[in-house]
């Protein structure tokens, strides 16, 4: 079941949530939504659901502010009436009644003509608490449950109605960081099994990078970027989504006749047309290169002020003699042949660097730059 929206609009008050959105989610796709807080996620995730409808944006007949459900138009339907399932932050489990029970209870509210029999309610029930690992906890009620659990039953008493399309808002954000680690790798399997169109908000990069199909970027109220996670963490589309996702260290400086200059650094670039401009560039931790000797022309002395080595990848603070500090990525190995401690001495240059000259919000150049370094599209 694909979703669609087009041209959506959101507006509380004074203030626009959502500006004219449009999005493609193909069918059996599990896509996140991504984004700062108040970049509007939870409100598109809403309006896909129908617990919020899009501003008038001229009516049916200009076919802006519309949501589509594998083609068929839902914009004006109530929540009810468009099958979908719906997994919240803080599980929304009914106290009083036990899993199964709380997994029945879509099935059960159904009108009288559209309810299953009992044997087929206590059939989907059990194949639910299998496919969610808690078969064994049917008649435990959801106070005796770890919070993993519980966001486990709250699936699958989404699941149980049978869902056109599966919405989930942040939901392993109330869980510690383990249990929100073992449940985002069985939600991919899971969803590898049921194949449900699903969406899914999360500010957690980490999360909509390791699950999704797709990420879609937001930012106050607008998609930067729809992509694979390697496209919009490897091939970002705007200054904003470098920025975004992970760790980058920026510098101003400029580009001329095929030289790019920036901190302590020039390097030869290869540049379309010439003249002096203005520019932005982006360096991510593992674009950094560090050495003692000095093996790169544009090498530049740095202190390193903090190290952080606890697990396979270190994380080195260094102090450029300007006073500006970078973040580096090397290995454990890659740390016992430099040998570096902290207060001590390293050079370093860029591997690898993006950069935007001031009038752009793409790329105005993509080629390899001299002497070892590469300059990579944004």
């Amino acid at each position: 079941m694909s979703i669609e929206l087009r041209g959506v609009s959101k507006t509380f008050g004074a203030r626009r949530v959502l500006d004219r959105v449009s999005l493609q989610v193909p069918d059996r796709r599990l896509v996140a939504l991504l984004g700062p807080s108040g970049s509007g996620k939870t409100t598109l995730l809403r309006i896909v659901a129908g617990l919020e409808f899009p501003d008038d944006a001229g009516g049916r007949d200009s076919g802006a502010g519309r949501v589509l459900l594998h083609g068929e138009d839902v914009t004006d339907r109530p929540v009810g009436e468009r099958r979908i399932g719906f997994v919240f932050q803080h599980y929304a489990l009914f106290r009083h009644l036990d899993v199964f029970e709380n997994v029945a209870f879509g099935l059960r509210v159904r009108p009288r003509r559209e309810r299953p029999s009992e044997d087929e309610i206590e059939a989907r029930v059990r194949r639910l608490l299998a496919l969610v690992q808690l078969d064994d906890h049917a008649r435990h009620r959801p106070s005796e449950l770890s919070g993993g659990q519980r966001q486990r039953v709250a699936l699958a008493r989404a699941l149980a109605i049978e869902p056109r399309v599966l919405l989930l808002d942040e939901p392993f954000g109330a869980l510690d960081a383990q249990v929100r680690h073992e449940l985002r790798r069985w939600l991919k399997r899971l969803h590898e099994e049921i194949h449900v169109t699903s969406l899914f908000v999360t500010h957690d990069q980490e999360e909509a990078l390791e699950v999704a199909d797709e990420v879609v970027v937001l930012d106050a109220g607008r998609i930067e970027q729809v992509g694979t996670p390697d496209d919009v963490y490897h091939r970002p589309a705007t200054e904003f989504v470098m920025g975004f996702l992970g760790r980058v260290d920026r510098f101003e400086g400029e580009v001329e006749d095929g030289r790019a200059r920036f901190g302590p650094w020039t390097l030869d670039v290869s540049v379309r047309g010439g003249g002096r401009r203005a520019a932005r560039f982006f360096l991510r931790p593992h674009d950094w290169e560090l050495d003692v000797e000095p093996r790169h022309p544009s090498a530049a002395r740095a202190r390193v002020r903090e190290l952080h080595s606890a697990g396979a990848i270190v994380r080195a603070e260094l102090e450029l003699e300007s006073g500006v500090t970078v973040l580096a990525e090397l290995s454990q190995r890659r740390l016992g042949v430099l040998g570096l401690v902290e207060g001590g001495r390293v050079l370093v240059w860029p591997r690898n660097f993006r950069w935007l000259t001031d009038d752009a919000r793409v790329p105005v150049v993509e080629s390899t730059a001299a002497e070892g370094s590469r300059v990579l599209p944004l």
